[in-house]
C-alpha cells in the first residue's frame, strides 16, 4: 500500500568546482611555510584562548590563527606576530575579509612599528 503516486526528485545541474588553490594558489604559493607552521603554532600556545571571545567573557580554544591584515594585501607580514589573532572557528568565519581590505587600503588600519616596547610591531584601528 502508498501513501499516493511518488513524485520524482529533481535534480540540480552538476555545479562547476573551481579549486580554491586555482584560484587564489596552494598553501606555499600564499607563504604558508615551515615557517608559518612554526610561528602559528607558538601564537596558538601564547594565546590558547580565542582572543575575540576572550573580550566577550567568554573561554572558548583557539582553533586557527588570523591575519588582522590580509596577506594578499600586505605578504611581508605573514610571520608578523602584532599582525596575528587566536580566534575560534566562529569568530572567524564572522570576519568581513573584504571589509578589512578596505579599511587597511583607505588607512583605517596599520601596522605601527613600536619595536622598542616591547620588542614587535603593534597593529593599531
Amino acid at each position: 500500500m502508498t501513501d499516493g503516486p511518488r513524485k520524482m526528485k529533481r535534480h540540480s545541474p552538476p555545479r562547476l568546482r573551481v579549486k580554491d588553490s586555482v584560484i587564489r594558489g596552494t598553501r606555499q604559493d600564499r607563504g604558508y611555510d615551515q615557517h608559518w607552521e612554526r610561528v602559528q603554532k607558538v601564537k596558538k600556545k601564547a594565546n590558547p584562548l580565542c582572543e575575540q571571545c576572550l573580550e566577550a567573557g567568554k573561554l572558548v580554544q583557539t582553533q586557527m590563527v588570523h591575519h588582522l591584515i590580509p596577506t594578499d594585501i600586505r605578504p611581508d607580514l605573514i610571520l608578523e606576530w602584532a599582525n596575528l589573532q587566536s580566534l575560534c572557528w566562529s569568530c572567524h568565519a564572522a570576519i568581513n575579509h573584504d571589509e578589512l581590505r578596505k579599511d587597511y587600503r583607505e588607512g583605517r588600519l596599520k601596522l605601527i612599528s613600536n619595536t622598542a616596547e616591547n620588542g614587535h610591531e603593534t597593529l593599531y584601528n
